[in-house]
């Protein structure tokens, strides 16, 4: 990502299908976001949700060279205001 502030504007929280709130990382894949520098690239949920939420088991990512900040917590037991990890198992 290039130098510049990305902040997240579709308001909607508890969903999965990357349409409203966080950027929903899903299915078997790895991926690097790597940004211009810490305090270069900013990716800001702008208090409407998490920022990320990585869904399934097959999902390997690496975040590079930037700042995640502004996420929310919607509560229930639940943590993780940037980042959240949601494994599956086929148990």
């Amino acid at each position: 990502l290039s130098t510049g502030t990305y902040r997240l504007s579709r308001a909607g929280a508890q969903e999965d299908a990357a349409a409203t709130g966080d950027l929903d990382i899903r299915g078997t894949q790895t991926m690097v976001i790597q940004g211009a520098g810490a305090g270069a690239t900013v990716i800001d949920a702008a208090g409407l949700d998490r920022v990320f939420q990585v869904i399934g088991s097959g999902v390997n990512v690496t975040f590079r060279n930037l700042t995640i900040s502004g996420g929310r917590i919607d509560g229930g037991g639940i943590v993780g205001g940037s980042i959240f990890d949601v494994p599956t198992s086929s148990g």
